[in-house]
């Protein structure tokens, strides 16, 4: 049988945007309604952070969970919710939509600590995020087991700067105490057989059988990867697999210009304000929100573009101010530092040595290795 599956994550409810991606949200509905879909995951952070009664916010995030659990009680989907990161979920799936948990004939099932589970023939292991104070002990047995799909929460060595520290130190401490970093060595052949989904890095990337599908919507400039949902496929008699990022068709697009940029070789001062306007117009034409880098105008008509965009809340006015160059009284400084910038020392190593250097202090190699974890 071939098992069809989707996983959305990081929707914050409560951020911004949230009466916009609510709308854009009907393109979700509509997939899992018109396409045959037999397992539902959201893999954590359905919040931004702890919504109030009165706020509009909170309508949007129950409705949409309603819409869409009504769709997969029709559908005879089944349905696994897993807790986010504290400061966003907290214990709001269990005040807002427990009633869903105990409907008879409704495969939904709420989870907040690790969990196997067989489906469909599937090996499945569900990682929330949680907070073990012994973390090497509490996943131990499940590294030690096979699984076809790991769903979770959570942050993986390939994006964080813990896998610039080696895997015996990493094992040795476990990661960062407050929020577990799952090691691929450690967990690869937990996963030989299959693949990871996880939610809570809000970037598409993926690394081997490990993928991030990121969040919905964007909200700010920074936000520069496509936006959506994950789709994947698995056959329960070979266990082979197939994964698609599905893109949000409705996503807001935010870019950024730089003003000079659009008129090289001429010194924009020289520019007439109706030119500048018409080059931003034209720009903005092709965006949803734009920001623009206004460095090289004076400040006289910067005020102006300010007092005629104050309105607009899709453009945003930056202006970054260059800084002269001048050249290091100090050329030694690259020899100084040279050990860094080289890498010629183990990260713990390296840490010591500048602060030996620069503090005049000492701290031992195993303190060193038990903070950079």
């Amino acid at each position: 049988m071939l098992i069809k599956g989707v996983t959305i994550q990081d929707l914050h409810f409560g951020n911004k945007r949230t009466e916009e991606m609510y709308k854009e949200l009907d393109f979700f509905k509509e997939f899992i309604k018109n396409n045959e879909i037999h397992i539902l995951n959201f893999n954590g952070d359905y919040f931004d952070r702890k919504l109030t009664a009165t706020e509009p916010a909170i309508f949007f995030a129950i409705n949409f969970f309603d819409e869409v659990m009504k769709i997969c009680i029709e559908k005879n989907i089944k349905v696994r919710i897993l807790l986010g990161t504290r400061s966003h979920d907290l214990n709001q799936y269990k005040t807002l939509f427990s009633h869903y948990f105990t409907l008879l004939n409704f495969d939904i099932k709420y989870i907040a600590e690790a969990t196997e589970e067989e489906l469909f023939g599937l090996k499945i292991l569900y990682l929330p995020e949680e907070y073990p104070e012994n973390i090497q002990e509490y996943y131990k047995t499940y590294k030690t087991n096979h699984y076809n799909i790991i769903h979770g929460h959570g942050m993986w060595d390939f994006v964080s700067f813990v896998g610039n520290i080696d895997s015996e130190e990493i094992s040795k401490y476990g990661g960062i105490h407050s929020a577990p970093i799952f090691i691929y060595e450690e967990w690869k052949d937990a996963i030989s057989d299959g693949l990871a989904i996880f939610g809570h890095i809000h970037k598409r990337q993926s690394y081997k059988n490990i993928y991030y599908g990121g969040p919905f919507t964007a909200w700010e400039y920074a936000d520069k990867s496509e936006r959506g949902f994950t789709y994947y496929e698995i056959d329960s008699e070979t266990k082979k697999w197939e994964l698609k990022y599905i893109n949000n068709e409705n996503c807001p697009k935010f870019d950024t210009i730089i003003l000079s940029d659009l008129f090289k070789g001429m010194d924009i001062n020289e520019v007439p304000l109706e030119q500048l306007q018409e080059a931003i117009t034209k720009e903005l034409a092709k965006t949803d929100n734009l920001k623009i880098d206004f460095s090289g105008l004076v400040d006289e008509k910067i005020k102006i573009f300010r007092k005629s965009f104050e309105k607009l809340n899709n453009i945003k006015i930056d202006v970054k101010k260059k800084t002269k160059l001048v050249e290091s009284k100090e050329p030694a400084i690259y020899d100084k530092y040279g050990y860094i910038l080289k890498r010629e020392l183990p990260l713990n190593e390296t840490v010591q040595r500048f602060i030996s250097e620069e503090f005049t202090a000492e701290v031992d190699l195993e303190t060193i290795k038990e903070l950079l974890t």
